[in-house]
């Protein structure tokens, strides 16, 4: 599986990316998501931070929970 390429969901689905950046200076997390369809056309997208860092698996399902 090619994890750097973008993958197209099946059809009738949608595909949410979702990823975690970390800023260890400002001890604070950023995270980006992001909606897209088969075609690969945008629908939806969202950015947000919080504090405190964590492990980068728990801050991008954070992210998760938070785009929930």
């Amino acid at each position: 599986m090619n994890m750097d390429r973008w993958q197209r969901p099946a059809s009738g689905r949608l595909k949410w990316n979702v990823d975690a950046s970390l800023s260890t200076s400002h001890n604070k997390v950023g995270i980006s998501m992001c909606i897209r369809d088969v075609d690969g056309e945008y629908v939806f997208a969202r950015t947000t931070r919080f504090a405190p860092l964590c492990s980068v698996d728990i801050d991008e399902a954070l992210g998760l929970y938070e785009a929930l």
